[in-house]
């Protein structure tokens, strides 16, 4: 009994446009410094310039390879709901219907709401790209979890469609 796909989507906190574009600009940058140490070759480089230079880049290359890879996956089946935020997940998150004691949508553009209620809002663990935009829920453990998405009606429809679908399957 195959789960069925009611919804997917998957977000990038680097757009491929923007992850390419921060790449040219690096390599721009790199080629720049290759110039101009050739072309100043009567000033010798220090080794610790040179080093700081190859750390400097090392670390840019690092970050934009982790904003890159820095994404958010949401499934929604007639069984329930999965996520997966990389690289922070190894794995994605699977919650069947019958562990979510109950969901909202939020809209909010505070990443720390204070109508969240604040100790609320330390408790909850947190996978989002889109600060408070998104689907809070509770499990029947009590474990709270807020899932953000920039789509919030088509999530909200998912859902809905979800447990519906489950539900139907679970009255026979």
């Amino acid at each position: 009994n195959m789960a069925k796909l009611v919804y997917a989507e998957k977000q990038y906190y680097l757009s491929k446009r923007n992850f390419h574009l921060a790449l040219a600009l690096e390599l721009f940058l790199v080629l720049y410094i290759a110039y101009q140490i050739s072309v100043n070759t009567s000033r010798s480089l220090s080794p610790m310039v040179l080093f700081l230079l190859v750390g400097t880049l090392l670390l840019l290359t690092t970050l934009l390879w982790f904003l890159h890879q820095l994404s958010l996956k949401i499934k929604v089946t007639n069984k329930g709901i999965s996520f997966k935020m990389n690289p922070f997940q190894l794995k994605q998150r699977k919650l069947k219907w019958d562990q979510i004691a109950n969901y909202k949508m939020v809209n909010d553009p505070n990443l720390l709401s204070w109508n969240a209620g604040l100790e609320n809002s330390w408790q909850e663990k947190k996978f989002t790209l889109n600060a408070r935009h998104g689907i809070s829920l509770v499990t029947v453990e009590g474990e709270r979890i807020f899932i953000g998405s920039p789509n919030l009606s088509a999530l909200k429809e998912a859902l809905e469609n979800g447990t519906a679908k489950y539900q139907a399957q679970h009255a026979l």
